[in-house]
């Protein structure tokens, strides 16, 4: 795995990161941190907006929306980070 991109709140944290492994610095755009149930249309509206998200939870506990998920945030070109999503 390669990382590309790094944001943290903490600009320094990221400027560190960066340093480590030669990602891009890059603002965090959008972050899901509500129900599981609510967060496939969440990801779907940050993806058309062209927004990166980070999803804190699983992105959905059904393995066919969480693909979607992936397709359409592929699709725009956006980067997920899904750290806890259950094996598909």
């Amino acid at each position: 795995m390669r990382v590309t991109a790094v944001a943290d709140a903490i600009p320094e944290a990221a400027l560190s990161l960066s340093a480590r492994t030669g990602a891009q610095v890059t603002q965090a755009q959008a972050l899901t941190d509500s129900p599981t149930d609510s967060h496939y249309d969440q990801i779907h509206a940050a993806a058309r907006a062209g927004k990166a998200t980070f999803c804190e939870k699983p992105g959905h506990m059904s393995a066919d929306l969480i693909r979607a998920c992936i397709t359409v945030a592929k699709g725009r070109r956006c980067a997920l980070s899904d750290h806890l999503q259950p094996p598909l």
